[in-house]
């Protein structure tokens, strides 16, 4: 709205909204939980799994665009997953934990007869953890990622056209590399 001097005296823009994102997928977990023979402990398995049938993006009126299984738009493998093995025997627990990302597309975009590399294969890392509780109220933990120091697969960090972001975010502990921390939580009643 305009005052009698020309001048924006006012504005008023209505509510748009011009993105979708739908996903579709099939997710499962399984879960087991057992004491071992002999007093010797309880050791409890998880596994968990994510198969994206279905992750559509479209901005406005552009085209949509499939992003499952697609490295340079958003990260997203089609298939994720972990396993987890967790020990324990009173205060003493042992977790190993192997997390899998499966292969993944530079960009779905691509033909044949466009690129010689069409993306990177399923890759795998495994973290552990150790902890005590040495009361109630403290405790404490050692944390070993990517025990085995697994790099990302190749070339996922050179794949995506300069654009480190989508790959460093899905191979993140391949590109930190091998880690370890040292944690106590302490807990007041």
């Amino acid at each position: 709205m305009r005052g009698a001097n020309g001048q924006i005296t006012n504005f008023t823009s209505g509510y748009v909204n011009a993105g979708l994102l739908e996903f579709a997928g099939i997710q499962a977990q399984i879960d087991y939980n057992f004491d071992l023979p002999w007093n010797a402990g309880n050791l409890a398995a998880r596994a968990q799994y994510l198969d994206t049938q279905k992750l559509m993006s479209q901005v406005g009126s552009a085209s949509p665009e499939s992003l499952a299984g697609e490295l340079s738009g958003v990260g997203n493998s089609k298939s994720k997953g972990t396993i987890d093995l967790l020990y324990s025997k009173e205060a003493f627990s042992w977790d190993w934990q192997g997390i899998f990302v499966g292969r993944t597309n530079f960009n779905n975009q691509n033909l044949p007869t466009t690129v010689n590399v069409f993306g990177v294969g399923n890759w795998w890392v495994i973290n552990s953890t150790l902890e005590y509780n040495f009361s109630p109220t403290f405790s404490m933990q050692f944390i070993l990622n990517n025990v085995f120091n697994k790099l990302p697969p190749f070339p996922a960090l050179a794949g995506a056209q300069g654009n480190f972001t989508p790959a460093t975010s899905q191979y993140f502990e391949g590109v930190i590399g091998r880690s370890m921390l040292l944690g106590a939580r302490w807990k007041a009643f």
